[in-house]
């Protein structure tokens, strides 16, 4: 008799670049909200914590081929980082 086992997935699941990429958007999101929630930081602190804790550094969730793909979306990153560190206008 056939393993019947053939038609499920690997196990432990086996995640593409992509996803830990959208992984780690979404921590960044969630690091800064809590940091600016819970400990009154700014939310840029957040992102840069959550940052350093999913790189190869910290839960080496990012790894350094990852890095040279993905030059584009860091440079937004970091505009967009910079766009809301800056101070509200006034009128």
């Amino acid at each position: 008799m056939q393993d019947l086992s053939w038609f499920l997935p690997s196990w432990p699941p086996v995640f593409g670049e992509l996803v830990r990429f959208g992984a780690l958007l979404v921590a960044g999101l969630l690091g800064g909200e809590l940091a600016h929630r819970f400990a009154g930081l700014p939310r840029v602190t957040g992102y840069v914590l959550a940052g350093v804790a999913c790189g190869p550094h910290g839960l080496a969730l990012m790894q350094a081929p990852l890095f040279a793909g993905a030059r584009v979306f860091v440079d937004l990153a970091l505009g967009l980082i910079v766009f809301r560190a800056r101070p509200p206008l006034r009128p």
